[in-house]
């Protein structure tokens, strides 16, 4: 069985959560299955440590920090600059006789330079995925007093995740998903004494982004992803004890005795090329988004998540034989693992913690598929652009679909393919002849429909798309 390479590049999740000297609390880790979580003993230190979550469209990176916790997102759909319709070396054909003859005869310098000089793309592919932003959480614990009992964890059985810890007698927890039910991330806060929730929130992006506070208790930052497409993301906080105010462009919440925090996101982007993807402003989709959530109790929202996440997560149960190992934390695991300890339900950990990422990268309403990362990803210019290339990664996303029983998960990369048929058209009749039939893309897609080959010979041109 090979694993999508989703799980290769977040499985770093599971391989660098070291231990940060968190006093581990025994009695609450030891209840935990090996199987279906991951957990770990302190915070993550860099985005690669952080716990994903996703509804396929609305994803989150999870860092679990005790006081300065940081949620980084992501938006399937949220792309850099624009279409490029006029990407295709107009010509190109004329050169391929050549360009073959010259391969043929060996004269592989001249075959490389014509290649270099026709047959590529005069244009730069400069387009990436990019982050949606963050959501920064200051809070006020008990003055210099130390953390003890901390817990980081994600339930890929239930796709939850969050953290528990005790300061100065109070123990904190927090829980979170992303709903594809309720099309929402949604975290609740408690506290065992009253009036201990005391935060700062605020909504921020590196670029092309600004924030507001709506009264009594939401946050709206808006912008644009450097060309035509528009993104909107909410957040509203609703307080059981405490107050709610506006502080800036920031909510600041103080002695509150349970929180409950609802995300919802959207772009203007729609999958149709012959509108070049430019949709409707989201304000109107990603409000309603909010108040359908908001109209509905926390242990309602779980239940719907929880029921429509485990009807594709449920499908597979996979075990290869009981651990004779102690219950300890995910990276301890790994590293014994790595160092011949038998661990079968570690195998199986990973295999379900692959299906876990697809699920949560790739539903069936999806506009746009799983790429490079799946849903997460954080900066402006992110690896390989995070895109779709076609000459083996964005299928290595989808190699588990069938065989892991997530048939439904194919259907985004089926209509991002299907989008591609107008341009590659276009791009087959300018390189291979106008009287070619089909249509063809090169060694990559993105958000836009691309598909000419690259600007530069070493990697743009490549026949397999």
């Amino acid at each position: 069985m090979k694993l999508n390479l989703t799980t290769k590049l977040l499985g770093i999740s599971i391989l660098f959560n070291i231990s940060l000297g968190y006093a581990q609390n025994k009695n609450t880790v030891s209840q935990l299955p090996n199987n279906k979580t991951l957990w770990y003993t302190a915070p993550a230190k860099v985005w690669e440590e952080a716990l994903p979550i996703g509804n396929g469209q609305f994803g989150a990176m999870i860092f679990g920090h005790p006081i300065n916790e940081r949620l980084q997102l992501n938006e399937i759909t949220l792309w850099s600059d624009h279409p490029q319709p006029d990407a295709d070396r107009e010509g190109a054909y004329q050169y391929l006789d050549t360009i073959r003859k010259t391969i043929r005869n060996k004269d592989y310098k001249k075959a490389q330079q014509l290649t270099h000089d026709h047959f590529t793309s005069p244009t730069p592919y400069d387009a990436s995925y990019q982050t949606l932003g963050d959501l920064n959480m200051k809070f006020k614990l008990s003055d210099n007093k130390p953390v003890s009992g901390y817990r980081r964890w994600l339930d890929i059985d239930q796709a939850t995740a969050g953290l528990s810890f005790t300061v100065d007698g109070t123990q904190y927890q927090r829980e979170l998903f992303s709903s594809a039910a309720d099309k929402a991330i949604i975290q609740r806060l408690t506290a065992s004494k009253k009036g201990s929730l005391s935060v700062k929130l605020g909504l921020s992006r590196l670029e092309r982004a600004q924030t507001r506070f709506v009264a009594p208790n939401k946050l709206i930052m808006t912008g644009n992803a450097g060309g035509k497409l528009t993104y909107e993301l909410q957040l509203t906080v609703v307080n059981n004890g405490g107050t709610v105010k506006a502080s800036g462009n920031e909510l600041e919440v103080e002695n509150a005795d349970e929180l409950l925090i609802v995300m919802t996101a959207g772009t203007s982007y729609v999958l149709d090329y012959s509108k070049l993807f430019q949709g409707k402003d989201p304000h109107a989709m990603v409000s309603q988004q909010m108040a359908n959530a908001l109209a509905k109790s926390y242990p309602e929202l779980k239940q719907n998540h929880i029921k429509e996440y485990q009807k594709y997560f449920h499908r597979v149960n996979f075990e290869l034989g009981s651990n004779k190992v102690p219950n300890l934390p995910t990276d301890q695991r790994l590293k014994n693992y790595g160092n011949g300890l038998a661990d079968p339900a570690f195998a199986t950990l990973f295999y379900q913690y692959g299906r876990y990422l697809l699920i949560s990268s790739s539903r069936p309403d999806n506009l746009l598929p799983s790429n490079s990362q799946g849903l997460w990803g954080d900066g402006l210019d992110l690896p390989w652009k995070c895109d779709y290339k076609s000459n083996i990664n964005y299928q290595m996303n989808y190699w588990p679909v069938e065989q892991s029983n997530l048939s439904e998960m194919h259907l985004p990369m089926i209509r991002l393919t299907q989008t591609l048929v107008i341009p590659g058209t276009k791009t087959a009749k300018t390189y291979y002849g106008p009287e070619t039939p089909g249509w063809f893309y090169g060694y990559t897609t993105n958000g836009w429909g691309w598909t000419s080959p690259g600007a530069d010979l070493s990697w743009g041109v490549f026949n397999g798309g």
